[in-house]
């Protein structure tokens, strides 16, 4: 009987089997034995887990494995080639993704497109159109658990990994300047996208089996996605992600320290990091400002307005004498909350202006709703509520725009 206890594990399962009749009646069979949770949980195994003993049955429809295994044997060498290296993107993948990864010293990108397109067609890989309009192809859970076993029989495991690592890396730190700038919103989606990949390149590259190879790439994208992990909220996974990199052999660079310090006080642990980060920013402020100025931003949002002051103008002076003026545009909108926090309003109106300025010429929306946000607050303070509803109206469209 299906009750509100049991229809989320249902559901559940049936997702996880990709909706696939076979699978489904398969399941059914193993749920007296198991119960409903328990199924769910092991369904990791639903290659040997789901199988049957009926007689008069093909021996493909006996058992998933079997199912897959006689869709596999019909393909060509290159269809399977295309298909077992696809299955490393859990989140699927663009076009472009699949040409770099799923190519082979045989198999040149040009042809991989056409070979997706005969996997489509034999209801093997599924296509997704995104929300910007991109085609996206992705597999079956089911059958990229299989295609996963065939990829490691082919002894291909380690090098198309770190082909599909490297990719990403790649992405990420193409799209990481993009975020402080009039593109933002577009590459914040791109990364939106490609999560359950990102997310895969790093939690592999702390198996212990892990190449010193695959580590680099590892930390190179856990630096890449801080501020992207700060615009979306996902504090946890930042400082998880980061704190892993730190945990790896080898040397983490500078900065990765100083934004897990930051992390660690948004996550709620604001004591041994908030000294171990100052004492890091002293030492890597000329190095790394921008991290620097991140854990100023960390302190000011815990009310710390004295240790807060204190990062954000030794990091003010790194940016002006570098021209950064991303960075001094976000230095002067912290120094306006620590200025209005003290009661001077004249800094706050000064430094806020300027800061608003300066992330309106560089297009940065979340700059540009830091400072309309303040400058609102700063509004309300002196009674001018006609600017304060303006600047809140705009600050509220921006955070739409951007789904902050």
């Amino acid at each position: 009987m299906l009750d509100e206890g049991r229809a989320p594990v249902v559901a559940v399962i049936c997702r996880r089997l990709d909706g696939l009749p076979l699978a489904l009646e398969l399941a059914a069979t193993r749920v007296r034995a198991l119960g409903l949770r328990a199924l769910a949980e092991q369904l990791e195994d639903r290659l040997c887990l789901l199988d049957t003993t009926a007689r008069g049955l093909p021996a493909r429809h006996r058992t998933l494995r079997a199912m897959i295994a006689w869709s596999w044997e019909q393909l060509t060498e290159p269809q399977q080639g295309v298909l077992r290296r696809f299955a490393v993107h859990p989140g699927g993948c663009t076009r472009q993704a699949a040409e770099a990864v799923c190519a082979s010293p045989g198999l040149e990108p040009g042809t991989v497109l056409g070979l997706l397109a005969q996997l489509v067609d034999r209801s093997l890989v599924v296509p997704e159109q995104s929300a910007g309009g991109e085609v996206r192809h992705r597999l079956l859970e089911t059958v990229a658990a299989y295609c996963l076993e065939q990829l490691g029989a082919a002894g291909e495991t380690e090098s198309v990994k770190l082909l599909r690592d490297a990719y990403y890396v790649e992405l990420a730190e193409r799209a990481e300047p993009h975020l402080y700038g009039h593109q933002q919103r577009r590459w914040l989606e791109q990364l939106d996208a490609e999560a359950a990949n990102l997310r895969a390149v790093l939690s592999e590259a702390a198996e212990p089996g892990a190449t010193p190879s695959a580590r680099r790439l590892a930390r190179r994208l856990a630096d890449a996605l801080a501020w992207y992990w700060y615009l979306r909220g996902r504090h946890r996974e930042a400082r998880r992600s980061l704190g892993m990199v730190l945990r790896l052999p080898g040397a983490a660079p500078s900065g990765t320290a100083v934004r897990e310090a930051a992390f660690a006080m948004l996550t709620g642990d604001g004591t041994g990091p908030t000294a171990r980060g100052g004492t890091l920013l002293r030492e890597l402020a000329g190095k790394d400002p921008r991290s620097g100025w991140f854990l100023a931003l960390t302190h000011l949002h815990f009310g710390d307005i004295e240790t807060g002051a204190d990062l954000t103008d030794l990091t003010l002076a790194a940016f002006r004498a570098s021209g950064d003026s991303w960075g001094e545009a976000a230095a002067l909108s912290g120094r306006a909350r620590q200025a209005m926090f003290r009661g001077d309003l004249a800094t706050a109106e000064n430094s806020g202006t300027r800061s608003l300025e300066l992330f309106t010429t560089l297009g940065d929306q979340w700059g540009q709703l830091q400072a309309t946000d303040m400058l609102g607050w700063l509004a309300e303070v002196t009674g001018d509520y006609v600017r304060a509803a303006r600047l809140h109206r705009e600050g509220l469209r921006t955070a739409e725009s951007l789904r902050l």
